[in-house]
């Protein structure tokens, strides 16, 4: 009995012992099995990823270069471009013709057409026609002009209305569209009428100043009002020429 007695104690303690013991054994297979399934990265497949990730780097920081040296050289050819332009615009020279002087919207042909009839009526010695000739002079003295030539350099051909005559030079006159111009009444329009300040040692002389001429230089919208009559525009430091029309 007592033998008997002795085991029946011991065996629940036993029973939890081997229970125990067995869970241990399951968690330790548990751990074993999950450390079976954790990928072991080898030397070589370390190396490789860090290899990827190091190209994947370089091709973004070479993006990233290659777009800041792009945004560089635009930046460079814009400023070049700007700076050619500019030199451009100094340099050239725009040969115009007179037309050209005229504003697009403004024809100078009506202020005569308005006052043709009452002339064709009139003797020139009449009282009447001179008023008329005033009132049309002064509507052509007020024509408008072309502003967007303004600045620029250009070359036309015209007559020689005399203004300044030093020792049978030349160095001042109005440039006009045709010969004796300022001496017919009416006097043409400002808008094609250039005062005309020659360069040093371009004077032209008396006994060719019925012969057209080249000017070259800048030309400034700004109004002159001489002797002979008034002008829209002027050039200053003007070069001088003997006018050649082009063979083609």
């Amino acid at each position: 009995m007592f033998k008997t007695n002795h085991l029946l104690t011991k065996f629940p303690i036993l029973c939890l012992i081997f229970l125990l013991s067995a869970c241990g054994k399951e968690e330790a297979a548990d751990n074993t099995q999950q450390k079976s399934q954790v990928p072991v990265i080898t030397t070589d497949e370390k190396a490789a990823t860090d290899m990827t990730k190091n190209t994947a780097t370089n091709v973004a920081t070479s993006k990233t270069e290659n777009t800041e040296v792009a945004l560089v050289d635009n930046v460079k050819a814009k400023v070049e471009v700007e700076e050619k332009t500019k030199d451009i615009g100094k340099d050239t020279v725009e040969e115009i013709s007179w037309d050209k002087l005229i504003p697009e919207n403004y024809d100078p042909s009506t202020i005569i057409d308005k006052y043709s009839e009452q002339l064709e009526n009139l003797r020139d010695e009449d009282p009447k026609a001179m008023e008329l000739y005033g009132k049309i002079q002064a509507e052509l003295d007020n024509a408008p002009v072309n502003m967007s030539l303004d600045g620029k350099t250009i070359k036309m051909p015209g007559f020689i209305a005399p203004l300044e005559n030093d020792n049978g030079v030349i160095n001042e006159f109005l440039l006009v569209p045709y010969f004796g111009a300022c001496i017919h009444v009416p006097a043409p329009p400002v808008n094609q009428t250039v005062m005309i300040k020659v360069k040093k040692g371009q004077g032209v002389k008396s006994e060719d100043s019925s012969l057209p001429v080249w000017i070259t230089g800048q030309l400034k919208a700004v109004e002159e009002r001489t002797s002979i009559g008034a002008a829209g525009y002027r050039i200053e430091n003007a070069k001088v020429e003997p006018y050649e029309e082009d063979e083609g």
